[in-house]
């Protein structure tokens, strides 16, 4: 049974009050503080020390130590004055109330600050992306700069060639006694510049897919988005082959049947090559869809689970009776793909708009309690 301990000391002041808690010997890891602006409690097994205060304390300003053989508490008083004693005298029914609404208000106060917190974190990762946005445009017309002012060197150049083969061409007036004049007016014929040979320069340049001026912080993403494409054209070419082997072409139900059987048996490969055949026969069936994101989940491909998902939902409609269990199974597995991706708050509408259709669900009410958890969890970090 835990021993609660009555040998703490404290004092106060106008604005403050001090409490040291003896720690009796425990090591201070093991010392769990909690605080609210009318309730303390220190739990150290197996000892506790808890206080229902006099009158309320700024919990935000107020702070604990734990260390040298005890807990050191530093509160402020939230309406300054002398309590005369540390603890209310209320009775128990009473005492149980108060702490009651203690607790819900700092429970608000708790959320209200996670709240803003994640609106902060949101607020400098859009100032982030700005300021990205903003040197790219910076850079961006550096370089236009510099091609603007290459070009006008490029036509200074060529209209300075131009102007001095005018020149060369046109010698104008001589003088008479000149032997080149001489010669000139005597044969009647004008002299001009010798005509420069023409010649080919062939230039090549280098394949890109994309219509966009290559540059080097895109690159990354460039290779990545055609390694995944390459790799989506060998899907689709391995599938074909998988179906023309079975001698089933033509045949998406078919295949849809046998990558089922495939996922029964565990070869969750084998099952998406089938039901990939399946969507280059007919891209309108969306229970290959959502069958192929079961794949993408059991390989831990969250990003295409969730793709297949949103394409099956897509297809899904308009939302009737008929295909509400196909939409409930696509909400459940984006939901579980956007949950290991780490987008929580997706996840959660997801496992909502199931329990729209499932009411009654139990695993998904589960579900939907385990998101919450870990929402909290990571907007704590």
């Amino acid at each position: 049974m835990p021993i609660k301990v009555e040998d703490f000391s404290w004092s106060e002041t106008e604005q403050m009050v001090f409490i040291t808690v003896p720690l009796k010997g425990v090591k201070p890891a093991k010392a769990d503080v909690y605080s609210n602006e009318l309730y303390i409690k220190v739990n150290y097994p197996p000892f506790f020390f808890e206080a229902d205060l006099y009158d309320a304390i700024d919990d935000s300003t107020s702070s604990a130590t734990v260390g040298k053989g005890a807990v050191e508490f530093k509160l402020q008083k939230l309406n300054p004055g002398l309590w005369g004693k540390l603890q209310t005298g209320a009775d128990k029914a009473a005492l149980k109330k108060r702490r009651e609404v203690a607790q819900e208000k700092s429970r608000e106060k708790q959320e209200l600050m996670l709240k803003d917190e994640k609106m902060r974190q949101t607020e400098q990762r859009r100032e982030a992306v700005q300021k990205q946005m903003a040197l790219d445009k910076a850079e961006q017309k550096k370089l236009d700069d510099l091609k603007e002012a290459e070009k006008r060197k490029a036509s200074a150049d060529i209209e300075a060639v131009e102007a001095a083969a005018g020149n060369a061409s046109d010698p104008g007036p001589q003088s008479v006694s000149s032997p080149k004049a001489t010669a000139v007016e005597v044969r009647g014929e004008a002299s001009t510049a010798p005509v420069r040979k023409t010649s080919e320069i062939k230039v090549s340049f280098t394949a890109r897919a994309f219509k966009t001026a290559a540059r080097e912080s895109k690159r990354g993403e460039e290779e990545e988005w055609l390694a995944n494409q390459a790799a989506a054209r060998k899907a689709v070419q391995e599938a074909k082959q998988f179906a023309k082997d079975l001698g089933v072409e033509n045949d998406p139900l078919w295949l849809k049947d046998k990558g089922n059987e495939f996922f029964k048996k565990g070869d969750y490969k084998g099952a998406i090559n089938a039901y990939t055949a399946g969507i280059t026969l007919n891209s309108r069936m969306a229970p290959l869809f959502s069958n192929r994101a079961a794949c993408h989940l059991k390989l831990d491909d969250f990003y295409a689970a969730a793709n297949d998902c949103s394409k099956a939902l897509s297809l899904l409609t308009p939302p009737v009776e008929e295909n509400r269990k196909s939409r409930l199974i696509a909400f459940s597995r984006r939901s579980a793909a956007l949950a290991g991706i780490g987008d929580f708050e997706s996840a959660i509408s997801d496992v909502r708009s199931a329990l729209e259709l499932d009411p009654n669900n139990e695993a998904l009410r589960a579900d939907l309690i385990e998101l919450n958890k870990k929402r909290v969890q990571e907007d704590a970090r």
